[in-house]
This record gives structure tokens, sequence and C-alpha cells, in this order.
């Protein structure tokens, strides 16, 4: 991951890198908390490409709160059973 992001700081070697994939919005929330927990375990941090920034254990669950919320927003808008 450092040579694909050089300018990204990722706070030090780490061990190891997980990259986790999703196509639904529920499993995005899932991935997040799983995220989230593992990194108030291992004191850990994430990279999310997208936001181009390392984040901690409480960054992580905000970012799982907020899909959880996101997807009670959006199946309440176009039904129970989205996969977008």
């Amino acid at each position: 991951m450092a040579e694909t992001y050089p300018e990204t700081d990722f706070r030090g070697p780490w061990a190891y890198a997980y990259a986790f994939y999703f196509a639904t919005f529920p499993a995005c929330a899932g991935t997040w908390i799983a995220i989230a927990a593992g990194l108030r375990l291992s004191g850990g941090i994430a990279f999310d490409p997208q936001e181009d920034k390392p984040l901690t254990a409480e960054a992580a669950i905000r970012y799982a709160h907020d899909t959880v919320v996101s997807i009670a927003r959006l199946e309440a808008q176009f039904g129970a059973h989205t996969s977008i």
C-alpha cells in the first residue's frame, strides 16, 4: 500500500494489510463494523482510498454508524430490498 499511495502517511510499518470489498450497502455497513472492531482490538488503522486518509478505530466506528443510518434512509426511500 505504501508503494501504491506514496503520499499517504500510514503512521508506521504494519505487519498486515487487509482489503475489503463489498457489492451492497448492507455489506458495506458490515464491513465497516468489522473494520472498526478489528481496529479497536488491534490499535491499527484503516485506509479508505476514496477518502485518501488513514482512519482510527473511532473514525471507522463513525463510518459504520453513518453507513447504517444511510442504509435505513435509502431503504425507507426505495424499499427494504435495495441492492444499489
